[in-house]
This record gives structure tokens, C-alpha cells and sequence, in this order.
């Protein structure tokens, strides 16, 4: 993001080409649907900003480590359509896969559009925050 600021880009552009690429590495994964590949591009969006307002990977490794953790490791969901080890084994294969997400994982279903959506005004209320004079 920054090259691509370096030399010029507008910011919606490098937004764009930073959430196509990452949508586009996980375009292979096994169970992938369209959905799943729009809201790993929308979560790239959501990166893109977290890392623009805060000028740091931090935030957005820190909220992609955490989501596939909690995701496989302990609820066993599919995580981008790679199998769960989880503690717990939460079984949504008789749910509505345009919520749940089916055998993608969350990542393609309507919930985690939601979440990403929630992510944005969490990401922008702690921006604003952080940008408060302290006294």
C-alpha cells in the first residue's frame, strides 16, 4: 500500500487493488463461493483501512490471526474452506449456507458480511478516538 501511495495512486485505488489481492489468494481454496470471494474482498477493504488510520499492521494481522483462530482452532468452523481442528465442533451443515456460510466457513455467508460491515465503525470509532487530545 505504501509503493503504491508512493507513486502517486489514489487511495481508492490502492484499497481496491490491496482487497482484490487478497481476495484472489483465497479464490483457490477448496468450497470457495461467490459470496465467500466478495466478503474476503470486502474484509480486504477493512484491512486496507485499518491499516491506513492506524499506519500499522498491527490491527488488521492482529483481527486476521484472532478471526481464523477463534473460527477453526476453537468453534470448528471451516476457515476459508480449510477443514476445522477446533475444541469445539459447532456443525452448520444443516443451516442456511447463505448465512452460515456452509462448508466455506463464515467467510461465505451473510453473517460475515455483517461483521465486516460492524468491523469498518469499530475500526473508525477507535481511529477517532486515538486522534483525541488528551489532557
Amino acid at each position: 500500500m505504501k509503493t503504491m501511495a508512493e507513486r502517486g495512486n489514489k487511495k481508492w485505488v490502492i484499497y481496491v487493488v490491496s482487497a482484490l489481492v487478497f481476495s484472489i489468494v483465497h479464490g483457490g481454496n477448496p468450497n470457495v463461493s461467490l459470496l465467500g470471494l466478495i466478503n474476503i474482498a470486502l474484509v480486504g477493504l477493512l484491512f486496507a483501512y485499518m491499516f491506513d488510520v492506524t499506519n500499522s499492521l498491527l490491527l488488521p494481522i492482529g483481527y486476521h490471526i484472532t478471526w481464523n483462530f477463534f473460527q477453526g482452532a476453537v468453534f470448528g468452523f471451516p476457515v476459508s474452506g480449510i477443514a476445522p481442528y477446533g475444541m469445539y465442533k459447532i456443525d452448520v451443515s444443516n443451516g442456511i449456507d447463505f448465512l452460515t456460510g456452509g462448508t466455506f466457513g463464515l467467510e461465505g455467508g451473510v453473517l460475515a458480511t455483517i461483521l465486516i460491515l460492524l468491523g469498518f465503525i469499530a475500526t473508525y470509532l477507535y481511529a477517532t478516538k486515538q486522534k483525541r487530545p488528551t489532557y
